[in-house]
């Protein structure tokens, strides 16, 4: 117990290694863990100690920083005596932010040794972006309610970036930032994951936002508390398509608990009466929490409807606490309202809020312990507190003082190797601060548990037998009640994730059935015979009534009953015009006539890829589809034979992707950064900074792009000269008419064009912004329930019902007279500049000669992309070049040596091939890519991780970063 008069000058501190005492005593600061002095160059009146750390948060510390209240710190601009208000340190490395009393933002990157101007007349609201240019957002105040968003670079020299002109506020949860923006009266959220890229959150159109609270969940699912017209409802989205659906009425509150991501806890308020409800399938079901027998003097607790009688928890972060080695223990405040009052409770849930226990009947401070499971309860007056070692079954008490005291603040350790706890307070009998450290590992717990003294649990739904949620059983390691052991720093190391075998609960009824019992069938309302109709891409569907759900990762190995049957290519090639929209997992196409117009009941499912999507092209001569998700780029393409699939790119954090058909590349974005990957796996980065949105348009060999100052601009196909387009857009959304060679963007909710060779802008008519903008002979709108179709007069040609989040007009036509454009003409990428002209590129580190990609010289052996130059996807004819596999022994000398149509002869079908059996091969791509391509399976037999020095093996095969 430490005493210190109020006549001295003390900071107490908690960081991560534990808590501090700095005491004023000659003119500087002694801190009592360290013995050492600290002095003061600013003077003897410090306010605060911050302390900044190494990249790795529990390591050691470098550096102390002071706040004051009167000095000097030098800027670009002046040197002037100001307070310095607030710093902060970044959690990541060594990035310090200071704001000044004259609402300057200055940084440093060099621990607070030298600080730049980053932002002038800001407000203090700071948010770390983790990008590789280590960035900040800003928020500058330009009237009352309304803040300009700016990001800046500390490392670098480049300006500040505008990312938004008005916002009325920012929000952050998880690792997600939401702004709220509002234009002509209209609400509206753009979401990002600390990057410069903001997309659009999207809402039912008809709802009347005042105010959205979101949450975010580890399983990459955003949920918001909505108010609109007074009342308050939940709703959720993929944080990939933004677009949220309601799953919870009257809502009030959620609780999400970052190791159990699909089970939700979530307040109701209706026709007057509070209560709280549990999900456990990320809200699909709901179910009344239950209401505990007895309260904690041990009597019976009734709680009748007659009585109109409520249980509601607090789920609010200001009352709730969960363990963070225990995150099965939840720990809050409740109360059971009745006709005859309100009777409030501190309670305990011992299995994440299935069931609750009640400890006491006061408002008091609490707390969970780190590494024992130990709950602490204090009041916030009097001379004890009590502790628990049993998971809340029963209690020790402990005496704190001998006079009452006023407890200020009952914290644990943020240091995860210590199991201790810290208790600050004032005695007004002494006139005093009084501070306390609980060390529950040296008088408590007394060794490191074995595995003896672990059982192994999972949350479960109340009432049902299985233990498994979408194919997954997640387990953790608890301490047996009453062992007097301290448990694993490291929760996560020790949990136990395993895959289940599909049950029914694991399907849901394709497109076009219906649940009828437990059973799916035809479904009445949908259009005659479309299963059997030739869709828009010539084939037809043979499919189950079954599809697996989209985040469902159960073996489907025995459920052969509920697994999809192959899709089938009808017999007709003709040339063919469509629209592609995808929703969640599942990609449609729709057919055109020949003015354009939608053809109603000509709409087919492509595949249902499982995955949840980020954006879908189309190869309409090879009948594939690219798709990109959480794993990086994907390759769907239908055969006669049925389909493959396979992965083109591995990345986490692939976003919009466009399929170039004449040079058969794929465009895509990547951290914000433009690069390009050609069909024989070579990469190459063309805009390396702040690219938010593009289009390519290889007929005419450009790329149209909004940067991350929201400026549309225009660029050849190499992502070269560069130029801002004269024209202000607020939406995202463009298209390339190739008709008339213009631009069509909206602008303040009226739609116009800008002329590619004339410069010409031209305003066309009014309309409501949807999700997505396409023009080809019409104008086609996403919206946020159908597709419109318009012509340029405004007038509304057609429209179908349909809920999707993005969608490509694919016409097959435009392509035809340019395919041989790039046909063997290039060693890695190939790009049209004009009609009968290419031009090759090259991967980073290589360079071009004769049209072949080689090494630079002295650079060789330093470079992966020269030490491994061919991809799988390639045939290597020398050190220097590569040649795509598909030209080895095709009877065409390619190699500069011939070395592809050496030792050719009609038995060596499979050469450079996976054999499958005797009259069966495959692509050496397609070997353990997760899907079976062999008819038999055999190439994903005996497939171990093979994942390279910077990626972690899963246990499934794959592969992340």
């Amino acid at each position: 117990i430490h005493k210190l008069n109020t006549n001295e000058r003390v900071i107490i501190l908690f960081d991560v290694i534990g808590m501090w005492y700095y005491q004023y005593k000659n003119g500087k600061y002694s801190r009592d863990k360290m013995e050492t002095w600290i002095d003061l160059k600013f003077g003897s009146d410090l306010l605060e100690i911050v302390e900044s750390g190494e990249q790795n948060l529990y390591g050691s510390y470098k550096k102390i920083f002071y706040r004051w209240s009167a000095t000097t710190m030098s800027s670009n601009d002046t040197n002037v005596y100001c307070n310095i208000d607030e710093i902060y340190v970044s959690p990541f490395d060594d990035k310090v932010i200071a704001v000044r009393c004259d609402r300057k933002i200055l940084a440093s990157n060099d621990y607070g040794n030298s600080f730049k101007v980053v932002c002038i007349d800001c407000i203090s609201t700071i948010y770390w972006s983790e990008d590789s240019d280590d960035g900040i957002f800003l928020q500058q105040k330009i009237s009352n309610g309304l803040y300009k968003l700016f990001y800046a670079s500390i490392k670098s020299r480049s300006p500040s970036i505008v990312v938004f002109q008005s916002i009325v506020k920012l929000q952050s949860t998880g690792d997600v930032l939401i702004a709220e923006v509002n234009f002509k009266s209209k609400v509206s959220y753009y979401v990002s994951s600390y990057s410069h890229n903001f997309k659009l959150a999207y809402f039912p159109s008809k709802l009347l936002i005042s105010s959205v609270d979101f949450h975010y969940s580890t399983s990459g699912t955003l949920y918001a508390i909505v108010n609109a017209y007074s009342k308050m409802n939940l709703y959720s989205a993929s944080i990939f398509s933004l677009k949220f659906v309601k799953i919870f009425k009257y809502s009030t509150s959620l609780f999400i608990n970052p190791y159990f991501s699909t089970i939700l806890l979530a307040n109701q308020v209706k026709n007057g009466l509070e209560s709280t409800f549990i999900s456990f399938n990320a809200g699909s079901e709901w179910h009344p929490v239950r209401l505990p027998y007895i309260d904690h003097n041990g009597l019976p607790i009734t709680c009748e409807a007659s009585d109109l009688c409520s249980y509601f928890i607090k789920l609010n972060d200001k009352y709730l606490i969960y363990g963070e080695s225990s995150p099965w223990i939840i720990y809050t405040e409740a109360y059971i309202k009745k006709k005859t009052g309100i009777f409030y409770y501190t309670v305990v849930s011992r299995d994440n809020g299935v069931t609750w226990k009640i400890i006491s009947q006061s408002f008091s401070l609490k707390t969970v312990v780190n590494r024992g499971d130990i709950l602490v309860e204090c009041p916030t007056y009097g001379n004890s507190l009590k502790y628990s070692i049993d998971e809340g079954i029963s209690w020790i008490p402990v005496t704190l003082a001998n006079s009452d005291i006023k407890i200020i603040s009952l914290l644990p350790s943020l240091n995860k190797e210590e199991v201790n706890s810290y208790v600050i307070g004032y005695s007004f009998s002494d006139n005093s601060w009084i501070s306390l450290r609980l060390m529950f590992k040296q008088y408590v717990l007394d060794h490191s548990c074995e595995p003896s003294e672990y059982y192994y649990w999972n949350p479960t739904e109340m009432d049902s037998g299985s233990h498994c949620y979408r194919g997954t059983l997640v387990t953790l390691p608890r301490r047996i009640l009453n062992a007097t052991c301290y448990t694993s720093s490291d929760i996560s190391s020790l949990m136990e994730i395993k895959k289940c075998l599909c049950e029914p609960d694991d399907f849901e009824c394709a497109w076009m059935f219906t649940r009828e019992g437990v059973s799916c069938v035809p479904d009445p309302d949908a259009a005659d015979d479309a299963i059997d109709i030739c869709g828009p891409n010539n084939y037809y569907l043979e499919i189950s009534p079954y599809r697996k759900i989209t985040i469902d990762t159960c073996d489907s190995t025995d459920t052969t009953e509920f697994n999809p049957h192959n899709q089938r290519l009808c017999q007709n090639s003709e040339l063919f015009r469509f629209v592609v929209v995808f929703t969640e997992g599942k990609i449609f196409a729709i057919s055109l006539d020949s003015n354009n117009n939608l053809l109603k009941n000509n709409m087919s499912m492509i595949v249902d890829t499982n995955t949840k999507l980020v954006d879908v092209d189309v190869d309409p001569f090879h009948k594939c589809y690219y798709f990109s998700d959480m794993n990086g780029i994907s390759k769907y393409c239908l055969t006669l034979d049925g389909s493959t699939r396979s992965i083109v790119y591995k990345s986490p954090l692939v976003e919009e992707i466009e399929y170039d058909s004449i040079g058969g590349n794929i465009f895509f974005i990547e951290k914000n950064k433009l690069k390009i990957i050609s069909s024989s796996g070579k990469r190459r980065t063309l805009i390396d900074y702040g690219v938010q949105t593009f289009k390519i348009y290889p007929v005419i060999s450009k790329i149209v792009y909004m940067t991350a100052s929201n400026q549309l601009t225009i660029c050849n196909m190499n992502g070269e000269n560069s130029v801002i387009l004269p024209v202000n857009t607020n939406y995202m959304k463009y298209s390339f008419n190739y008709q008339t060679n213009e631009i069509f963007y909206v602008n303040e909710g009226l739609l116009k064009s800008y002329h590619i060779s004339t410069g010409t802008l031209k305003n066309y008519f009014k309309i409501t912004a949807g999700r997505d903008l396409e023009v080809n002979g019409n104008v086609f709108l996403m919206g946020m329930e159908s597709i419109e179709v318009y012509n340029f007069n405004g007038n509304l040609l057609n429209s179908i019902p349909f809920d999707s989040v993005d969608m490509v007009i694919v016409d097959a036509s435009i392509f035809v007279n340019y395919q041989n454009v790039c046909e063997r003409k290039c060693s890695a990428i190939c790009l049209m500049i004009s009609k009968n002209q290419h031009t090759c590129l090259c991967p980073e580190n290589m360079k071009l000669v004769d049209n072949i990609c080689k090494c630079n010289e002295g650079d060789y052996g330093s470079h992966v992309e020269c030490t491994s130059m061919c991809s799988l996807l390639q045939f290597k004819c020398n050190e220097n070049t590569c040649i795509d596999e598909k030209f080895v022994c095709d009877g065409k000398i390619d190699c500069p040596n011939g070395l592809d149509e050496t030792n050719c002869r009609n038995t060596d079908y499979c050469i450079n091939k996976f054999r499958c059996n005797d009259t069966e091969c495959i692509s050496l791509s397609l070997v353990c890519n997760g899907f079976k391509d062999c008819s038999a399976g055999q190439d994903e037999a005996n497939c171990l991780p093979t994942c390279v020095p910077t990626e972690f093996p899963c246990a499934n095969g794959n592969c992340i970063d």
